[in-house]
Formats: C-alpha cells, structure tokens, sequence
C-alpha cells in the first residue's frame, strides 16, 4: 500500500460521474477557505479517489495540500473531529453544518454519459436503492418500463370478422368521414394499427374498422394489450384515443397552406384528408384578416371553387358578459362547449354537434 501524505499523492476518478457545476465548484472553494475540511474524503487501497474528487482538486488549488490517511475496511464508522470547534458554542459550527449539506447540493450534475457506460458494465442503477425507477428511467433518458398488465404484445394479424366494437364507445362515425378513411387506406394503407383487448374488443380504431368492414378488407395487423375490455386500463385508452388529441393546438394558417398544396398537388384533391373545398374555404375566412380574404367568394376562388351560394339562414343569439370571470361561469353553468376562443369573442352551437363541421359554417357581411 502506498504511503500518502499529500493531494498529490492522490489520483483523481477520471470517470467520476458528477461533472459538477460552476456555482457548486465556487461554493466548495469558499466552504473550504472560511470553514476549512468538514467531512473525509474517500480513496480506495491505491490512492484513488472513490467519492470527494471535487473537494480534493479544491483543497489542493488553495494550498490545503497534507493528508491524513485512516485505514479501514469499511465495517467501522470513520468520524473526522474537529478539535477547534464546538456545535453548542460556536456559530461557525452550525454554518459547516450548513455548507456541508449545500455544497453537495449545487456541486452535482450527473454525467449521463458516464453513468450509461457503467451501466453497460453491469451496475444496476435501480438495485442500488439510491434511485426510484422512474427516477433514473429519467436520468438515463430511457424508456419506462411498463407493469405487465400494461405490456404490450407484437403487432399480429387478426380477422376482421373476430374484432368487435366497445359496447362503450360514444363517437359515431359518419359516411362522409367514412369516405376520408377508406381514401386513405387506399392510398397509404393501414398505417395506423388497430388497439385491441385480450378478447377482441376495438379500444382505438373505431372508425378504421368500419370503414375496413365497408371495404371487405378480411385481415388486419393489430396491436394486442393483456387487459380486460372493462378495465380502468381499457376505458382509459378508449376516452385517451378520442380526447387526448382535443389538448392540441393547432395553427390553422399552415392547415389551411397544407390543404391547399394538397389539392392543387393531388390528383385526388381532399378527399383523405378530412376536408373538402367548402370546408378549407371556410377555413380560410377564420384564420386570415379581411385585407387578405374579403368575403367567402374570395376564399372560394383562392381554393378553386365556384363563387358561394348562400344556404339555410342561420339563427343566432349574442350574450355580454361584464367580466371573463362571468363568461367562464355561464360556459361552467349551462355545460358549453366552446368551438371558438378569440380574446372578446367565443362561439358554439345549439344544438351541439360532437365535431366541428366547418361545411355548416355561413359567413355574412356586417352592415
């Protein structure tokens, strides 16, 4: 065993997996000159440095340069005494304390780097106990694992007539979007998979599997999970599929570009998209200022329309609120649902439609 007295006999950890940080490294440096050395640091039988290689590279920088080495084996507890103070009497005690806990607190920043290359050697960062799962799921930036009841099964073929709809399922499926599926499918394919139950049960894909019925399609791929149709689990996923997509913003200035490159690109026009011409000219009449769109027959053309002809008059009621506190309450109170949130300005319908059917949409000009 080599003999140490100095830093300089000391060999630093180059695979030390705390990077530390600038604030940490400057508040050890003044821990260190006002305080002096609080706890040890820790080296193995060689000299190399297991855990303190910061407070050593500091302590060696500011002159701190003698060693007082104490040989263990780890099965007895090494207390450091510092003979110059004591914690009843002097303040400087009780701010070592203080410096002690929040030095290690801003001189740690994980080396993710480090810490996976290790983890390829064999530590398991989760057999430790120093971590939760999740924890360092998040730190090395890898993919949570999921409970069994949750794992997911290989995508397999599955017959269509054995797949059958969630008696739950609350969203119709309509002929004219329908008709944008089956588009779809006939261009790209089924690029979506269908989500099943361990019986058959459709959690997601409702509308694919009818408009593959219509098709007479026989077989498609399926993604299976390991739960009961009934379950929390199931239900979750069957809302999840519909409304998660709800929380999205969507710029419909660049819907509106996409849409039109569409149609003047493809032979096929819109159909696939989810929209026709009158849909994507009303479009343009609520996401462009009148200097650019004037009224529905300018919007009309700048798709490739005819000029508009107006249909069925459209019946409307205007409510002034004298706060957005009252608004939201008389939303809250009589359960709307709100297509349209401009800042002075919200729309809906009556009665309620469960989409958003631009095609229903009239403009008129204000007098």
């Amino acid at each position: 065993m080599p003999s140490i007295d100095k830093i300089e006999h000391l060999t630093p950890d180059q695979f030390n997996a705390n990077k530390g940080t600038e604030r940490g490294s400057a508040s050890l440096e003044n821990s260190l000159q006002k305080y002096g050395t609080g706890r040890s640091i820790l080296i193995d039988k060689n000299g190399k440095i297991i855990a303190g290689n910061k407070t050593a590279e500091k302590a060696g920088l500011i002159g701190l340069d003698s060693v007082v080495v104490v040989p263990t084996d780890g099965t007895k507890l090494i207390a450091v005494q510092r003979i110059d103070l004591d914690l009843d009497k002097d303040i400087q005690a009780r701010e070592l304390a203080y410096a002690d806990n929040r030095v290690s607190e801003l001189d740690l920043e994980w080396d993710i780097d480090q810490m996976q290359l290790d983890a390829e050697k064999g530590i398991d960062f989760k057999d430790t106990g120093l971590w939760a799962k999740s924890e360092i799921n998040k730190i090395l930036d890898v993919d949570l694992e999921l409970p069994d009841e949750f794992k997911i099964h290989e995508v397999i073929n599955y017959s269509v007539e054995n797949i059958k709809d969630h008696p739950r399922n609350y969203r119709e499926h309509p002929d004219d979007q329908l008709d944008h599926i089956i588009e779809s499918i006939k261009q790209h394919g089924l690029y979506r998979n269908i989500i099943i139950s361990n019986d058959g049960t459709t959690l997601a894909g409702h509308g694919i599997m009818k408009a593959v019925r219509k098709m007479g399609i026989e077989e498609i791929p399926v993604t299976r999970l390991n739960i009961n149709p009934e379950s929390p689990q199931a239900l979750k996923i069957l809302t999840g599929d519909n409304e998660i997509s709800r929380l999205a913003e969507i710029n419909d200035r660049e819907l509106s570009e996409i849409l039109k490159g569409v149609k003047e690109l493809d032979v096929e026009g819109l159909l696939g998209t989810g929209y026709d011409e009158m849909m994507l000219a009303n479009l343009l009449m609520v996401t462009r200022p009148q200097s650019e769109i004037n009224d529905i027959n300018a919007a009309s053309e700048w798709v490739g329309m005819p000029d508009f002809e107006p249909g069925d008059p459209v019946f409307t009621i205007i409510i002034n609120c004298k706060s957005e506190e009252l608004r939201q309450q008389f939303v809250d109170d009589h359960e709307l649902q709100i297509i349209k949130r401009e800042k002075k300005c919200w729309s809906t319908r009556y009665p309620w439609e469960d989409r958003y059917d631009l095609k229903s949409i009239r403009f008129e000009k204000n007098d």
